[in-house]
Parts: C-alpha cells; structure tokens; sequence
C-alpha cells in the first residue's frame, strides 16, 4: 500500500463524520436551539462533561 491509499483511508471516516456533523449543525442544532433554554443547554453541557470529555463545554452554545 502506497502513502497515498493510507492518506485515503485515513481521510474517508473523517469525510463521513464531517458529513454527519454537518447534517447535525444544519438539521439537529437549529431545533434544539429553538426549543431548550439557555439554562437547560448548560445543565446539558454540566451533565455530559464527564461523559464526552474536556470538549464537552464546546458542544452546546455558549
């Protein structure tokens, strides 16, 4: 295997996550967004620190 077929092996799960992240900010977010409040996106982002890691505090808008 060539350095190239690694370098695209390594690009396609990125490809797809990014696809699949994309989906969530343009279809999921916009409607969380509109139903929960400022306060349960927190207690959201309190909750779930410890389950994603030190990311987590990125996840919900700030």
């Amino acid at each position: 295997m060539d350095g190239s077929s690694i370098t695209r092996l390594g690009a396609a799960p990125a490809d797809t996550l990014g696809g699949r992240l994309k989906h969530e900010e343009d279809e999921a977010l916009p409607s969380v967004e509109a139903t929960a409040t400022p306060q349960q996106w927190r207690y959201f982002g309190e909750v779930h620190a410890g389950r994603t890691g030190p990311d987590a505090p990125r996840l919900p808008p700030g």
